[in-house]
């Protein structure tokens, strides 16, 4: 049976992280309950790697390195013996779950919670706070690919989608050609971003839209200057 080596499933969040070449290994990652565990076979399954606690996020650098966020700390593999874990404390929590995060270059890395946007430039090892989103009552926020040209980050709000290209200090309506929906979150309509892929001239962002108790893929293409 799957998943065997996990703990048993409750209605907490969990951060899942398949890595990049998923389909020919098998590895992927997956923070539950403040721990990491990893699987080398599709996810049959898992081992806990011991010695990273209270973690919330878990996010991968492009050239493939687990950087886990967690409560008053981040952590990363030794580079010496890449068995044992290199806690680097942060003076914050990494905020309330769900934390968005990506890495958007090797050393480039942003992260959005609890309404406050969050830089780092050493390749997820230390961060600082960049701004605080001046949106309201907003969720489900997804990064930019293109973070380091365009400081585009996507919200959900009650009824609207929006975007930022300040990094989270101002935004505008961005939901043009989507279904009209008097509030997300029914039964009958709501909106997911699901996650924006890179392309030469910039990225393609994708959304699963719920109307009319129907759910489809929807996509928007971003161009860059």
């Amino acid at each position: 049976m799957a998943g065997e080596g996990l703990p048993p499933v409750s209605y907490r969040r969990f951060s899942l992280l398949l890595a990049a070449d998923f389909a020919d290994s098998g590895v992927a990652h997956l923070a539950y309950s403040g721990q990491v565990y990893r699987t080398e076979d599709g996810g049959d399954t898992w081992g806990k790697m011991e010695g990273a606690v209270g973690v919330k996020k878990l996010i991968e650098s492009p050239a493939g390195r687990l950087i886990p966020l967690a409560s008053g700390a981040v952590y990363e593999r030794d580079p010496e013996s890449e068995a044992d874990w290199v806690r680097r404390p942060v003076d914050f929590g990494f905020g309330s779950e769900p934390i968005v995060a990506r890495f958007v270059t090797e050393q480039l890395a942003a992260a959005v919670m609890d309404g406050d946007v969050y830089l780092s430039e050493d390749g997820g090892r230390g961060w600082t706070r960049i701004g605080e989103s001046a949106l309201e009552s907003a969720y489900d926020y997804l990064i930019s690919p293109r973070f380091d040209a365009d400081h585009a980050i996507y919200a959900k709000g009650a009824a609207m989608l929006y975007v930022s290209i300040d990094a989270g200090r101002t935004w505008v309506e961005a939901g043009e050609g989507l279904p009209f929906c008097e509030q997300y979150g029914g039964p009958e309509c709501d909106v997911n971003l699901l996650g924006a892929v890179p392309t030469d001239d910039g990225y393609i962002l994708y959304a699963a839209v719920r109307h009319d108790f129907h759910t489809r893929i929807w996509a928007a293409r971003a161009v860059g200057d």
